[in-house]
C-alpha cells in the first residue's frame, strides 16, 4: 500500500510531466542533427504496423505473466502502441519537413 500512496503525490505527476516535455524536447534536437541529404524514410505504414506489433508483444507478455489478465494486457498492449505510434509518427513529420526544407 506504501507504492499506492506515493503514486497520488503530485510530485510523481510532476516528474511525469517533466520527463514528457524532455522527451520531446530530445526528439526536436536529435531530429536537428539528423543527416538530411538521406532521401530514402522508412516508408510510413512500416511506423504503425511496428508500433502495434509491438503493442501485441507487450499484450501477450503481461497476460503470460503470473499476476496478468487479459484486460491487464491489453491496456499495457495499447499504451505501448500507441506511445511508441505517437513519437514514431511525429519524429517521421519532422524528418519529411526537415528534408523538404
Amino acid at each position: 500500500m506504501v507504492i499506492k500512496s506515493r503514486l497520488y503525490n503530485p510530485l510523481w505527476f510532476i516528474f511525469i510531466l517533466t520527463a514528457v516535455v524532455l522527451g520531446y524536447l530530445n526528439l526536436k534536437i536529435s531530429v536537428d542533427v539528423y543527416d538530411n541529404k538521406r532521401e530514402n524514410l522508412v516508408p510510413y505504414y512500416i511506423i504503425p504496423l511496428g508500433s502495434f506489433l509491438l503493442g501485441g508483444v507487450f499484450t501477450l507478455i503481461v497476460t503470460a505473466g503470473p499476476d496478468g489478465n487479459l484486460q491487464s494486457g491489453l491496456l499495457v498492449g495499447s499504451v505501448v502502441g500507441l506511445v511508441f505510434f505517437l513519437t514514431f509518427t511525429y519524429g517521421h513529420y519532422l524528418v519529411k519537413k526537415r528534408n523538404e526544407e
